[in-house]
């Protein structure tokens, strides 16, 4: 089945066919590993976790696509990843916004609040001026107002909504990532 179609080798492959559905997934590997790349935008989705959802959406692509609808098994395949990754971030980000910074913080310093309080101010000071008053607003850090709206830190950074929501993004990753460090260098001590 070298030369098989995309079409004979998805119903060879829901036949049973191990050889056909291994090779229908090897063609199609350099299509998942594209999609991973361009959507992992944000970098506190996992490598493994954005791998994980996009075999599991070609695998099922496998079982749901339908020739008769006029779609190649590559299109099929390209929406069900896509979407997928999609459901992926928009869980990871929610998970995110449901937690404050302070929680979050001593969560995972495993240190005590002060301790911790002090990690963080030091970290928000190495941020970008604008990417630390974005975390500062949006996590109600060293103001009376509480957690801001993306709205209001938009009109107050002069940024549009997308593009302070992917400062925010971009900021709390390296927070976490300054954080590992530093966890393990206080582990150490």
């Amino acid at each position: 089945m070298s030369q098989a179609t995309d079409e004979q080798l998805v119903f060879a492959a829901r036949a049973g066919d191990q050889a056909a559905r291994d090779q229908l997934l090897r063609r199609h590997t350099p299509l998942i590993y594209r999609l991973i790349r361009d959507w992992r935008v944000l970098e506190w989705v996992s490598h493994d976790d954005a791998e994980q959802t996009a075999w599991l959406a070609m695998l099922r692509a496998i079982e749901l696509w339908d020739p008769a609808h006029g779609s190649r098994f590559s299109t099929y395949a390209w929406a069900a990843i896509t979407n997928n990754l999609r459901k992926l971030i928009r869980r990871e980000t929610r998970w995110w916004a449901r937690h404050s910074l302070h929680d979050e913080w001593h969560i995972i310093t495993g240190r005590g609040q002060s301790q911790s309080d002090v990690d963080l101010i030091e970290m928000l000071g190495q941020l970008h001026p604008v990417a630390r008053q974005i975390v500062e607003l949006r996590h109600g850090i060293g103001c009376a107002a509480g957690n801001a709206s993306w709205h209001t830190i938009a009109r107050q950074i002069g940024l549009p909504v997308p593009k302070a929501r992917a400062i925010y993004m971009t900021a709390m990753a390296q927070l976490r990532r300054w954080q590992d460090v530093t966890g393990q260098e206080h582990d150490q001590v």
